[in-house]
């Protein structure tokens, strides 16, 4: 999943990116950051696209994800259990 998120930024985003991984007693959470101010969206892709299923994937399979605005741009997370 963190190919995902991280791909999603690199092509979608702009500066530079960050990336942050923490566990606790119960799982791990990734964050990707990013310069861009613009939300991610789901998005159902034609069977032809090479894009568009990502976020779906990650909402498919992580336990818990949002992305959140911050003053530099946005962070995208997913959430998985241990």
């Amino acid at each position: 999943m963190l190919y995902e998120v991280l791909t999603n930024a690199v092509q979608h985003a702009h500066g530079p990116l960050g990336v942050h991984a923490s566990r606790t007693g119960t799982g791990i959470t990734v964050e990707v950051s990013d310069r861009s101010p613009h939300l991610p969206q789901p998005r159902r892709a034609a069977q032809d696209e090479e894009s568009g299923r990502g976020l779906l994937l990650v909402r498919a399979f992580a336990d818990d994800w949002g992305v959140r605005p911050t003053d530099q741009g946005k962070t995208n997370w997913f959430s998985l259990k241990l």
